[in-house]
């Protein structure tokens, strides 16, 4: 070795340190040049080459410092390193296993010997695992602080490699506990939530004090971000120790019942209502609440209409002890639960929710009147305020829907618009309508937004959509503008006294409908919503996106939500596979719940016998790939009782074909809407169960019938996609209208 080598190997660094990467690196090569077989020569190149983007580079320089130097454990993690951010796993590997094993190195670095055995981990090689994990716990045995890459957010990822670690550390350490409570911590300080699950329990025994606000925050994101399942966990550690919480044990349990409830975790969703119960400050707090949570997923049409009647029960005892109850005192506490479900049961709703919304303004107001009317009228002239609310103004189905209205009025000077977001998330179109409104507030608290919303004097208030959220509805029975609206967002009644006026986004046929809303019906004579503009570039078909199918399948794709498929439904899947043997019907579940696809699955079994067997539940999937599963689909199928809006809109302007049955509700006849405005209801829209099954067996099966509806559907889309919807400007007329004639 040249005597000037080192002194040429600390000046690389220093010029790497400067930034000066392209000349380090050439003096790097001249330095290898000079001292071939001197491995730190080969490392000083590594560093330059990996600085400068030459990963390849950098790597085959490592391996060469390892030739010269196979033991030292330094370069054999940076070479871990390059090949990890290149993912070459197989050469990874193969590195791995050429070692002889944790002594071949001069050293006892538990962090190193972790990272080898979480390669193990990753290709199933759990032996070898093993052996490194064995060496790991050896080096950790000494030490006093938390390992550093416990808090790496790679290995964080992989909790296979730490559940090895700590079911090894239990038997052979008694710093088990202390790991992995330093663990839970970097876990949730990087929401690592899932990987952190398996040793909640464990860490809080430990170290309760330093660790149960930590769990806790993290259970408290999790909840307002409605993470169900990953909350569950979280709720089972924290039981133990619910007085020491910042939430009252009776509400500790019911979120974790509504949470166990989300994942079909029936005898979980009871036990915890049951504690509820007992902890309330009264009686009747949780009674209509737990009825409220209806299943994602029923098991006959007769469970659903036992469910339903279960509720109605309900309903009336909580009014008839409600009614016993003194008139202008404070009523007992009650979480009253907004039925989310009963809008997917497919009957009509209109006396159920409007009898809740008697309950909830009696348990808002007990039957004072001066509580509920406002000091002002709404205003007879321009400019009028006018509010918008919901939690859905970020890229969502309803700010797609109905964000156009609210950036429309905001560009009219006769109208001064107040928008209101009570949702969590925030993305670019929530900057849109923060920049556009005249006044913009984003709150989530019930109190906060109703002193809002009285602070602004608002002369109208319209909800873009109601029973998607229950902060929503709850805000919605208080009069807090003097003429109230509803936009079809969520189309159902709200049946909430104080509701003034659903606004009917341009349907038809809806003069047949006003049966179904407890709201005065203002029926615009065109659309509201303006959804997203068709993509630029259509993508190719690919049939490999569905599974077991071949070029002799018939693809029939159902890509709504699974809670909208009703147990009606199941009589259309068996006439389509028993009239069509080359049928395979194909749904998306959602990787997060799987608990909703096991329990369709169970129904599907059940009522289709052998028929099941040919329909698949398929991964959910990126835009691109959906789009591809869009168009390779020989016919979509819309759910039934309630359709889609904006998804349907999607399929539609893919030039595509869906075959839908409407239902005499609103919820069932958006996509017999876009069909009328394409001059095509004859074509896929059905009048009867056994209808939708002719009609969509004869898309799937006979091409040129398919090929000539893709020819008057791509022919007539303009229609549908390149109109501006006039229900804007009728909705502007209507707002005055109702303001002057108050």
């Amino acid at each position: 070795m040249n005597p000037n080598s080192k002194d040429l190997y600390q000046k690389i660094f220093e010029l790497i340190h400067h930034g000066q990467i392209q000349v380090a690196q050439t003096q790097a090569q001249k330095l290898t040049q000079e001292a071939p077989n001197w491995a730190p020569g080969y490392t000083a190149l590594a560093a330059a080459a990996a600085e400068n983007g030459d990963l390849i580079l950098a790597t085959e320089a490592m391996q060469q410092a390892l030739q010269y130097d196979p033991s030292n454990a330094t370069y054999a993690f940076n070479l871990i390193q390059l090949l990890r951010g290149q993912n070459h796993t197989e050469a990874l590997l193969s590195y791995c296993e050429g070692l002889t094993g944790p002594e071949s190195f001069r050293t006892h670095d538990g962090d190193f010997y972790l990272n080898i055995a979480d390669i193990y981990v990753q290709q199933q090689q759990l032996d070898a695992a093993k052996v490194w994990l064995k060496a790991t716990l050896q080096a950790y045995e000494s030490t006093t602080t938390m390992p550093v890459l416990f808090t790496n957010p790679t290995l964080l990822q992989h909790s296979t490699t730490f559940d090895l670690f700590f079911n090894m550390a239990k038997t052979r350490s008694s710093k088990a506990a202390a790991w992995i409570s330093q663990y839970v911590i970097a876990c949730c300080e990087n929401q690592r939530d899932t990987a952190a699950s398996p040793y909640l329990e464990t860490a809080l025994e430990y170290a309760l004090d330093t660790l149960l606000p930590s769990i806790y925050n993290t259970l408290d994101r999790l909840w307002k971000h409605e993470k169900h399942q990953s909350c569950l966990p979280y709720f089972a550690a924290l039981e133990p120790y619910t007085p020491r919480l910042p939430l009252p044990p009776h509400t500790f349990y019911r979120n974790w019942g509504v949470a166990a409830h989300r994942h079909n975790q029936q005898a979980l969703f009871e036990r915890c209502y049951q504690k509820a119960h007992a902890l309330a400050p009264h009686a009747l707090t949780y009674k209509l609440d737990q009825a409220s949570q209806f299943p994602k997923v029923y098991k006959s049409h007769e469970e659903l209409m036992q469910y339903r009647q279960r509720y109605q029960d309900q309903l009336n005892e909580l009014e008839q002890a409600m009614n016993k109850l003194p008139t202008n005192k404070p009523i007992p506490p009650l979480m009253l639960g907004y039925p989310f479900g009963l809008a997917y049961q497919g009957l009509n709703d209109k006396e159920l929710v409007s009898q809740l919304g008697r309950i909830a303004h009696r348990a808002v107001y007990n039957n004072s009147p001066k509580l509920h009317t406002l000091p002002y009228r709404p205003a007879q002239t321009a400019p009028f305020r006018v509010g918008f609310v919901s939690s859905y103004f970020y890229n969502h189905s309803v700010f797609n829907a109905y964000g156009n209205i609210i950036l429309e009025l905001a560009k009219d000077p006769e109208f001064s618009v107040h928008v209101l977001h009570m949702g969590h998330k925030q993305d670019y179109q929530t900057k849109k309508l923060e920049e556009a409104a005249a006044h913009f507030v984003a709150e989530s608290s019930e109190q906060a937004c109703k002193t809002q919303l009285q602070a602004w004097q608002l002369d109208v208030l319209i909800y873009t959509d109601i029973g998607m959220d229950w902060n929503s509805y709850f805000l919605a029975t208080r009069r807090l503008a003097p003429i109230q609206g509803l936009l079809s967002g969520h189309p159902v009644t709200s049946g909430i006294p104080h509701m003034d006026y659903f606004f009917s986004s341009g349907h038809k046929d809806l003069k047949d409908l006003k049966q179904s809303y407890s709201e005065t019906v203002i029926i615009l004579q065109d659309r509201l919503s303006k959804y997203p503009p068709l993509p630029e570039i259509l993508p190719k078909t690919n049939r490999q996106l569905f599974p077991e199918a071949d070029e002799t399948t018939h693809i029939y794709f159902c890509p709504m939500t699974l809670f909208k498929v009703h147990p009606d439904f199941d009589v259309a899947l068996q006439g389509i596979l028993t009239h069509d043997s080359y049928a395979k019907i194909y749904f998306v579940h959602l990787p997060e719940d799987p608990e909703t696809s096991i329990a369709l699955q169970q129904r599907f079994s059940d009522s289709l016998g052998e028929l099941s067997h040919r329909i698949h539940f398929m991964d959910w999937m990126k835009k691109t790939e959906f789009q591809q599963a869009i168009i390779t689909a020989d016919v979509i199928l819309d759910t039934f009782c309630f359709g889609s809006g904006t998804t349907n809109y999607q399929i539609l302007s893919l030039n595509q074909l869906i075959v839908t049955l409407p239902g005499p509700f609103y919820r069932s006849r958006i996509t017999r809407a876009f069909y009328e405005r394409l001059n095509m209801l004859d074509y896929t829209v059905a009048h009867s169960v056994e209808d939708y099954i002719k009609k969509a067996v004869r898309i799937a099966t006979d091409v040129n019938h398919r090929q000539q509806l893709k020819a008057l559907l791509k022919k007539n889309l303009s229609r549908l996609v390149n109109t501006e919807p006039q229900g804007v400007q009728q909705l502007k007329a209507e707002i005055k209208r109702i303001c002057q004639t108050h």
